[in-house]
């Protein structure tokens, strides 16, 4: 290689500018010259285009290096560079196994003839391989070892990357405040070297860091970094893994407008100018349009990737099966939704084929998971029985986060079937998995099938279908109601007092843990001390935390844990949004007038006319209260509304029954 273009080739390495690097070793390799220039020219291309990420042509490259050298004898150094080249870029392609005996064979028979620098890059490198085989301890021993032979030798760029790796290791383990450490030790080195494709790609981790914490603020001002440089010198591979963390960040934010917003770009191309780096988008931006309900513009999507896929492997698609597998997995969604049913099997039976081939449990579940649905839909119970309960098994061995969907939908399908033992059981072990925001709603469900289970639930079956069609906020809604009905239609005042008393324990039970003394939460007394003198954290409340709140005032009076005054004279209607305050006001008078009516002494009468007097009159007294202000409020608010009267109404049931002062009388009837 002439001195004057080894310079020009050095100074464009140095300033990243792959691209042309490319273009001048392609363009001299067209011209006549010995099989050692050929080699380093070979190398300059692997290099360079291991650097884009462009897996496939720095193969090719590497692999023109490694024949030259069979034939020629070339300086040791030169040997060792090029093999440390061929095994990075075998770990890059998926032969990790071949990368490392490469490394250990250095090691081992060459450990004299290393200098400091390529043993360096020999424990870096195999450091790596260690980190994505799981060894995490081994690995970080590996890149310790690395940092203190480039620390010795003040080897700045050597250390910039161990500190980036090292971050890439703890941010792998979820240790972020460490990953983020070691990432800002690098970034000072890559700005302090003038590395500004590593600067760029260590400002990339940190937005990736900060995108999984859900810190739009400061994930944004580092992917717009990271974003700029690889733009500037043409990093398509860098520039797509900053489109595709942005992607995800607003995605998880449930942001899928923005999403759309900066991946629509996607609709205008060809499957021909799709490139690998374009895959990962085209699978967000298609998630994010399913969730926008844009359905006809979801399947072209799909389409585009799943057509691109066969282009890029040459229809050997299970080089890409993850990609291909989630794209078909979804294409299978939009099919269902179009009420293309057999279109969507058929795609499900496919991939249940290849699943079963590779072995791949995980992609199983989903596809159990997606059959049982379409069965279930069809109205084929058996069926959607038989792939649900094999979803299930699999979800539960592997610790599948789609098991609380799968017993959701066994639970459904059970009841369909109108086996509501298999109901309660199901019911019981979705417990295990769902999280504690949503354990309210299986509760509420769960007591209400215990409640009625001794009154022949299955002569209730037609009217309690009607549930499988509505929203969570009226599915909760309509069984409160349904729990008051049929407690109020029991055959015995006995059977009723037997229900009401152990609603009265429970109630009574988590009064007492709400006002007790224990490291995780304050009693509820401090609580409202608190809320009475901070209006920010009063403000911070949702609306069900409210109404929780209330309902917690009202019970904890009723066993005299605080006094009268939390409910009567507080007063947080003007810190709250209007349709809070018309909410909460209105609940705040229900649970004051419960206090005055139903603690006094009120004979309960023979038989059961006055029970159902009295609810009569308070859903009239609150039917009309509604009236005055229901064109003031959204719907989904006086959903809530309506929840929260049901709710006062089977949580004071027991209070009309088991008035203290009535105990005596109760005992006569």
């Amino acid at each position: 290689m002439v001195d004057y273009l080894a310079e020009e080739l050095q100074k464009m390495f140095k300033d990243h500018n792959y691209t042309s690097i490319i273009k001048l070793a392609h363009r001299e390799l067209n011209q006549k010259m010995s099989n050692i220039d050929k080699k380093n020219y070979y190398f300059v291309l692997a290099k360079a285009y291991y650097f884009l990420g462009e897996n496939k042509q720095a193969f090719e490259n590497i692999k023109e290096v490694m024949e030259i050298l069979e034939l020629h004898q070339l300086p040791k150094k030169e040997v060792f560079d090029a093999k440390i080249e061929y095994a990075k870029i075998l770990r890059r392609i998926g032969e990790k196994k071949q990368a490392m005996e490469i490394y250990s064979e250095l090691l081992e028979l060459h450990e004299s003839s290393l200098n400091d620098d390529t043993r360096a890059a020999i424990y870096h490198n195999l450091a790596n391989l260690h980190m994505e085989q799981g060894n995490f301890e081994e690995s970080k021993k590996l890149f310790q070892m690395a940092l203190s032979i480039d620390q010795i030798y003040m080897n700045e760029e050597g250390q910039a990357h161990t500190y980036s790796s090292l971050g890439g290791l703890h941010f792998y383990l979820g240790e972020y405040d460490e990953a983020i450490n070691y990432y800002f030790k690098s970034l000072n080195l890559r700005k302090q070297t003038k590395d500004i494709l590593g600067e760029a790609t260590v400002s990339l981790n940190l937005g990736s860091i900060y995108a999984n914490q859900l810190n739009e603020e400061l994930a944004n001002e580092f992917l717009i970094k990271a974003e700029e440089v690889f733009k500037e010198i043409n990093h398509e591979k860098g520039f797509h893994s900053v489109l595709n963390t942005k992607a995800r960040l607003y995605y998880s934010l449930k942001n899928f407008d923005q999403v759309i917003t900066n991946l629509e770009y996607l609709e205008n191309k060809e499957a021909v100018e799709i490139t690998r780096a374009h895959i990962p988008l085209i699978d967000i931006f298609a998630e994010a349009l399913l969730k926008e309900k844009q359905v006809i513009k979801a399947r072209n999507v799909i389409k585009l990737g799943i057509d691109s896929i066969h282009r890029l492997t040459q229809g050997k698609f299970v080089e890409m099966l993850p990609d291909y597998g989630k794209l078909k997995q979804m294409l299978s969604q939009v099919a269902v939704i179009q009420n293309k049913l057999d279109e969507a099997l058929e795609i499900l039976n496919e991939l249940e084929e290849i699943g079963a081939e590779i072995k791949d449990k995980r992609s199983l579940i989903a596809i159990y998971h997606s059959k049982a649905q379409i069965y279930l839909k069809l109205g084929k119970y058996e069926q959607a029985t038989v792939f649900a309960e094999q979803g299930r098994d699999l979800a539960v061995k592997y610790k599948d986060s789609a098991i609380a969907e799968i017993l959701d939908m066994l639970f459904e399908i059970y009841f369909l079937q109108g086996d509501f033992r298999k109901c309660i059981k199901v019911l019981k072990n979705i417990f295990r998995y769902v999280q504690v925001k949503n354990k309210q709603r299986y509760s509420l469900i769960l007591r209400t099938f215990y409640l009625l289970e001794n009154v022949k639930l299955k002569n209730i079956k037609d009217e309690f279908t009607v549930l499988l069609k509505f929203s969570e906020i009226e599915r909760s809604l309509y069984i409160l109601q349904e729990t008051l009905h049929n407690i109020l239609n029991f055959s015995s005042t006995e059977k009723k007092v037997e229900i009401l008393k152990q609603m009265s324990v429970r109630i009574k039970k988590d009064t007492e843990e709400i006002n007790s003394e224990n490291e995780d939460e304050p009693p509820l007394e401090e609580v409202l001390k608190v809320l009475s003198l901070d209006n920010k954290k009063l403000s911070e409340l949702s609306l069900v935390d409210l109404l929780t709140l209330l309902d917690s005032i009202f019970f904890s009076i009723k066993h005299k844990y605080i006094s009268k005054k939390y409910l009567q004279k507080i007063d947080w209607t003007e810190k709250l949004p209007l349709d809070f305050q018309l909410i909460i006001k209105q609940k705040q008078l229900i649970l004051i007038e419960l206090l005055k009516k139903h603690f006094n002494p009120i004979n309960v009468t023979f038989g059961n006319q006055l029970l159902e007097q009295k609810f009569n009159q308070m859903f009239t007294r609150m039917s009309v209260k509604i009236t005055e202000f229901q064109d003031k409020i959204s719907e989904e608010n006086l959903l809530i509304l309506l929840y929260l009267i049901s709710s006062i109404a089977i949580n004071t049931l027991y209070v009309i029954y088991l008035s203290d002062k009535d105990e005596a009388e109760r005992k006569d009837v």
